[in-house]
């Protein structure tokens, strides 16, 4: 089966947003822990040191470490995300008028675009889900994954699609 897909910016962007997400939605978790806790810590150390206890000066050096740990991480996550969001725009401007091409084979999926060609083995996907109408197909070798869109392929493609997969990953 073959299919013949003009390039869709905003569904192109959509699914570079959800690759990001995916990607870094557990550091932005993490860094935002840090930075709760550290509030925290600084809060109680606060309220020791205006008691008196100097265990309080100790707990405002951590807290304040948190922080500055947090503050670091956010300005790393800003900067991964302005780096994808050129990367999506270069991309975007070189490929807006051309095609991109799936072909399921018995053997394989084959990924084409100008310049670019992708094949890969069945054997090489681990998983599949559906989400927002998307078929997300995890790949083990390559630790990514493809996202085909009911709105990129069609619905009665998408369905096919759908069966296809089902068929060739066994979970």
């Amino acid at each position: 089966m073959k299919i013949e897909v003009d390039f869709d910016e905003s569904l192109f962007r959509h699914q570079q947003a959800y690759r990001f997400d995916n990607i870094w939605n557990n550091y932005r978790k993490s860094t935002e822990n840090k930075f709760i806790w550290g509030l925290i810590l600084l809060a109680f150390g606060i309220m020791l040191v205006l008691g008196k206890a100097m265990f309080g000066y100790i707990i405002c050096g951590i807290s304040l470490s948190r922080l500055f740990d947090s503050w670091s991480n956010w300005n790393t996550y800003k900067t991964k995300k302005k780096v994808q969001e050129k990367l999506t725009n270069k991309y975007i401007l070189k490929y807006i008028d051309y095609k991109q091409i799936y072909e399921l084979t018995d053997e394989s999926f084959n990924f084409t675009t100008p310049g670019y060609y992708q094949k890969i083995d069945w054997s090489e996907f681990t998983d599949y889900k559906l989400e927002e109408n998307q078929i997300i197909i995890d790949i083990e070798n390559y630790k990514d994954y493809a996202i085909i869109d009911r709105q990129e392929v069609g619905d009665d493609n998408f369905e096919l699609i759908k069966e296809i997969v089902k068929a060739r990953i066994i979970l």
